[in-house]
């Protein structure tokens, strides 16, 4: 996590000159560590203690960066850049259950510009792997929601990818390809007349909660590993991946 610009000139601002601020107005801070622990908690649905800062900025851990020093030996956490970053860490483990040590290695590759999508729950355990890697061989934010439009398009017809494959073994990726993309072609189109008869508004009102979404908030998505489409860089790929298990 790389900051620009020098750190110590940014102005003291207490919790509550931060939370009374003007809503989309960016602030940009150094706070003491109390009035940051007040301000986090705030914020955002986790505990945190002096402690639990100084242990992840340590060199063991590595998941947030060390307090900026500013007169003396008074050290200073920075807003919003240390707020959002440990939000994102607590989210992980505490709701996504990922190790320490892999959130770790998560956060050297993933754009801090979108760590609001962990934080919203628009990336999953799963995505926060996959996101970086896509995003860092040049591929948008776009190019990676509409793969996986793709893979869920795909997931519905397990019998087309079953046709797919075996062209791929007999007539080679042109055939499978061509396959997939006429299908896909067909998908799209009905997605398009859905949202065109104002399928959006059906789900505009999120139903009630069960008790098996919040096992699989705690736990996870339970298929983790169904039959996808692998998309090359240039558009749709030649290859099927299959899961090892899958029948």
């Amino acid at each position: 996590m790389h900051i620009e610009g020098d750190l110590s000139a940014r102005p003291i601002k207490t919790a509550r000159s931060i939370l009374s601020a003007s809503a989309g107005k960016p602030i940009k801070a150094l706070l003491e560590y109390h009035e940051f622990i007040h301000l986090f908690r705030r914020r955002y649905p986790f505990k945190i203690t002096r402690r639990a800062l100084q242990l992840y900025s340590s060199p063991g851990y590595r998941l947030l960066p060390p307090p900026v020093h500013k007169g003396g030996h008074k050290s200073y956490y920075l807003h919003p850049e240390h707020t959002e970053r440990l939000a994102v860490v607590l989210t992980l483990h505490e709701k996504n259950r990922v190790p320490f040590r892999n959130i770790a290695t998560i956060l050297q590759n993933f754009p801090p510009e979108y760590y609001r999508l962990i934080l919203n729950g628009t990336f999953e355990a799963k995505d926060v792997w996959e996101f970086p890697v896509f995003f860092n061989d040049g591929h948008t934010l776009k190019d990676y929601l509409f793969k996986k439009i793709i893979d869920y398009l795909l997931r519905l017809e397990g019998d087309v990818l079953w046709q797919a494959e075996k062209r791929l073994d007999k007539k080679g990726s042109k055939a499978a390809e061509k396959l997939l993309r006429r299908h896909l072609s067909s998908k799209v189109k009905e997605l398009a007349q859905w949202v065109a008869s104002a399928g959006l508004d059906k789900i505009a009102q999120k139903p009630p909660r069960t008790k098996s979404q919040d096992i699989i908030d705690e736990t996870g998505d339970p298929a983790d590993s169904p039959l996808i489409l692998n998309i090359a860089q240039e558009g749709m790929g030649d290859k099927i991946a299959k899961n090892k298990g899958a029948g």
